[in-house]
């Protein structure tokens, strides 16, 4: 069986010395006795996650691949990040089309109308009402892509969540919580459970390796307790 991971340089496993090894996917696939997929990648947005995961998975599945014998794990990022794709680059591979737009650091050599965009995009368009709705949508497509395809998962967060805007209740409640460890709980994401727990961080604040064994542990206990394996 396989689990396929998707998320952010936290479930990639950033400033680990050894992510391949020690970040809290492989310590989960390692306590199931599961192979590993991780697909996470360093400053992701969720629009990427679930771009990427739909694409994967569709091609798991076009290559004869079982639903059974596939298990998905998600740690959402920050709601705040998007992406957003180059015009003159839509020939290329993905890593080039697509970028990653954070609000807290510009897109090394970007083109100056990217860095306008930016700009434009925090100074009038960036907000917390819109960045939930963005994250809520991405959540339950992805839930209900892997539901109608009969695919186990588990989802979780790995940043935390903005403040939620009282339209977005009815998307909050269609959320499966049962599949989604401490949905929109606000202590209980990978990133600020580990500043909670005054646990080791490096230099660029991810989680070390006690905050990814005690994270993998939560989270495993979490799926055996759902029944989700």
């Amino acid at each position: 069986m396989l689990l396929y991971a998707n998320g952010c340089s936290m479930t990639m496993g950033a400033e680990l010395p050894d992510a391949a090894a020690c970040a809290y996917p492989s310590l989960l696939a390692k306590r199931f006795g599961l192979k590993l997929f991780n697909n996470a990648q360093g400053g992701s947005s969720n629009c990427r996650i679930l771009r990427t995961s739909i694409q994967w998975v569709c091609e798991y599945l076009g290559d004869g691949g079982r639903p059974e014998d596939l298990f998905v794990l998600i740690g959402w990022s920050g709601p705040d990040r998007r992406e957003i794709a180059f015009s003159a680059e839509e020939l290329s591979d993905g890593d080039v089309f697509w970028r990653s737009l954070h609000i807290h650091h510009a897109l090394d050599g970007a083109p100056a109308d990217f860095v306008q965009l930016r700009k434009l995009i925090i100074r009038s368009f960036w907000c917390d009402r819109e960045s939930m709705t963005r994250f809520l949508i991405a959540v339950q497509s992805l839930q209900g892509f892997l539901a109608s395809r009969s695919i186990r998962f588990c989802f979780c967060h790995a940043m935390p969540v903005c403040e939620l805007h009282p339209e977005l209740v009815p998307l909050v409640r269609n959320v499966n919580r049962d599949s989604f460890f401490e949905f929109m709980s606000s202590s209980m994401d990978f990133l600020t459970y580990c500043t909670q727990a005054c646990l080791p961080k490096g230099a660029l604040q991810h989680p070390l390796q006690e905050g990814h064994e005690l994270w993998a542990g939560l989270l495993a206990d979490f799926i055996s307790d759902k029944r989700l394996l």
